[in-house]
């Protein structure tokens, strides 16, 4: 069974597994140690199939399709997004027909591939796993995410955020940690769509997050786009065409802009050029790094401000911060990296992997949690970002059971005082207290718990309700363990004197979350089994007849090279015209036909010239008893697949 971790990117993921001592990043099926989630096959075509390309599916997972951020998403998404069953998915073309897939769906589509890479590296089967996810994800983005591995087969050990993943990379990894003094260290992660920074309090053997913060709308993407808006107005200037109008030339620009921005990160100046971006114009992009710098000017001023921002949560001073540890592509950008220095008076610091780290603690992490491996024990500590309340009904009041920067899998036990007008079954609600904080048009509620009783109990004036709470290592939040207590006074052996005796009455609970119906999962499952058996199936018949194309054109090259001594002029003849057939079937009715045709075509090729292959093998065996002497050649069959 692997150990495995999945950094869950907005543009792209990565794959880590533990195995032989180490943390490995797993290459795909066309060796790159990155996948985009449009595929890498899909994202060749994505330009000339845009409208069936989704993408940046973290952005969608868990959302409601009335939410503010679906509006901004989709002016980023080339695909229609649509809505299924309330939640947001994508509007696209599958097997020539209109479909909608939920992002849920989707997101298990895409982890299923995930698993597929994993297994192709690892031959392991794969199920224990540890995704990474933004600090920005509530409970139901993240509990989302746990039903679409569910969908993909997957075993979900924990959603961990990813500066928190990548912090476990940076201490268990160093050996430079102090056992007596915390090394202060600020993880800085700047992807593709958004920022995440935390500051991590390291010891020998543990760590402690102190806080987080984020701008989750400040990414890589920002920079390429006020890029694209500034040589959209130039094109609208010169040529009088707004690209942003067409959906094709706008992703053609961001591509490019893409990588002006990566260029523009090692030398001053760069040019690119755009054949026929629009209605057959060429276009070309010149641009210089401080025009670069200014156009981003503001974006770089956000970064600071969730610097000032995280160092106020985590109750830190810039003299406390011993290091800045950078990852995320986006932090290459050099003027990013001069306000880091400007703010911290030294330079950030790229020990880190700046691609691999939140994957490489993902695996770790899951090596932790699971009995597969055994690994030196490390401790982590996260924190809660968003405050959480508990509501009762009854009267019962609200009580906050996770301030804002409590920390995470510690138990908090709380006490409630019941009274005769209190009736069983009670109500209660999780929520958010502090709705600014959270992603605009993000739902408060949380959880709903309903807390049953015996049908006996009685509640009198000493009657209490005792429960516990715990966010646990995914970041969700749980109730358990809900009791009524009860004391009473008891005589004593001494006379006139009594004791206060509890009796404890254990109480049931029914949680409702955000995950999703086990039959709609199960539903999903089953269609994504069906479609990746599909899948399969087109691949196999794609590589069938990939073969007998193959064998045509190599027995044609060979007829006259190789064949001609061992065969009369009327034997290849036939064989030509039996090529020539064969071919105008593959691309004229053969060009679509089952798996089994093409197995059949290419046996009854093979056949033909299986007499071929014979005689030379024949000839070759003869000369070689023929001859005692080494000879100047050999004769040799030509190689061709006859199995």
């Amino acid at each position: 069974m692997s150990v495995v971790g999945f950094d869950f990117g907005t543009q792209n993921s990565r794959v880590a597994v533990v195995r032989g001592g180490g943390v490995d990043v797993v290459c795909n099926e066309v060796s790159d140690r990155v996948t985009p989630y449009a595929g890498d096959a899909a994202r060749t075509l994505q330009v000339g199939n845009f409208r069936n390309t989704v993408i940046n599916l973290p952005r969608l997972i868990g959302r409601l399709s009335d939410e503010p951020a679906v509006a901004v998403e989709q002016g980023f998404e080339t695909c229609q997004l649509a809505e299924k069953e309330g939640v947001v998915g994508a509007a696209v073309s599958y097997r020539e027909e209109d479909a909608v897939f939920s992002n849920t769906e989707l997101v298990g589509m895409f982890l299923s591939k995930l698993k597929a890479i994993t297994y192709a590296e690892t031959k392991l089967p794969v199920s224990d796993v540890v995704i990474s996810v933004p600090s920005y994800f509530t409970e139901k983005e993240r509990r989302s995410l746990i039903d679409a591995a569910e969908v993909a087969g997957l075993n979900c050990l924990r959603t961990v955020n990813d500066t928190t993943a990548a912090a476990v990379c940076y201490g268990m990894m160093k050996t430079d940690i102090p056992a007596d003094k915390p090394k202060n260290v600020i993880i800085l992660d700047i992807g593709f769509s958004s920022l995440k920074m935390c500051v991590a309090s390291f010891l020998k053997g543990s760590a402690e997050i102190k806080g987080h913060a984020f701008d989750m709308s400040l990414g890589g993407r920002d920079f390429d786009e006020v890029l694209a808006n500034h040589f959209a107005e130039h094109f609208l200037e010169t040529k009088k065409v707004d690209i942003r109008n067409n959906k094709k030339a706008l992703l053609r620009l961001r591509v490019a802009c893409e990588k002006i921005k990566k260029i523009l990160s090692g030398i001053q100046k760069t040019k690119l050029d755009l054949e026929a971006l629009i209605d057959g114009e060429d276009f070309t992009l010149v641009a210089e790094r401080a025009q670069f710098e200014e156009l981003s000017m503001s974006l770089v001023d956000r970064v600071e401000k969730t610097i000032l921002e995280l160092l106020q949560k985590a109750n830190i001073s810039v003299e406390d911060i011993d290091s800045v540890e950078i990852i995320g592509g986006c932090t290459r950008i050099p003027s990013i990296k001069a306000r880091i220095a400007q703010i911290f008076g030294k330079e950030a610091s790229t020990t880190l992997n700046a691609d691999e780290a939140v994957s490489r603690g993902c695996a770790l992490l899951c090596a932790i949690d699971s009995p597969l491996v055994r690994v030196r024990e490390y401790k982590i500590a996260d924190t809660v970002y968003f405050p959480i309340k508990l509501v009762g009904d009854q009267n019962l009041g609200e009580v906050e059971i996770f301030p804002a920067g409590s920390n995470t899998c510690e138990t908090h036990t709380f006490t409630l005082t019941l009274d005769h007008s209190i009736s069983f079954p009670l109500n209660f609600e999780a929520h958010y207290s502090d709705l600014t904080s959270l992603p605009a048009g993000t739902p408060s509620q949380i959880a709903k718990f309903t807390v049953t009783a015996p049908k006996d109990l009685e509640i009198n004036e000493s009657s209490t309700m005792v429960f516990d709470a715990h966010v646990n290592s995914s970041g969700l939040v749980d109730i358990t363990k809900p009791r009524v207590e009860v004391t009473t006074a008891v005589p004593t052996d001494e006379e006139g004197k009594e004791e206060a005796k509890t009796h404890v009455t254990s109480l049931s609970i029914k949680v409702e979350t955000f995950r999703l119906p086990r039959a709609t999962v199960q539903k999903m499952k089953d269609a994504e089994i069906a479609m990746s058996l599909h899948d399969r199936l087109i691949a196999e018949i794609d590589d069938r007849r990939n073969a007998v194309e193959e064998f045509i054109y190599e027995a044609r090259n060979k007829l006259e090279e190789c064949y001609s001594e061992v065969s009369s002029e009327q034997e290849r003849e036939s064989a030509g015209s039996a090529l020539m057939t064969a071919e105008d079937w593959l691309y004229g009715e053969g060009a679509e036909v089952g798996k089994e045709e093409y197995v059949k075509k290419l046996d009854e090729l093979k056949s033909i010239f299986k007499p071929f292959i014979s005689r030379i093998v024949e000839r070759a065996k003869a000369a070689s008893v023929d001859s005692e002497a080494s000879t100047p050649y050999s004769v040799e069959a030509p190689q061709m697949d006859m199995d």
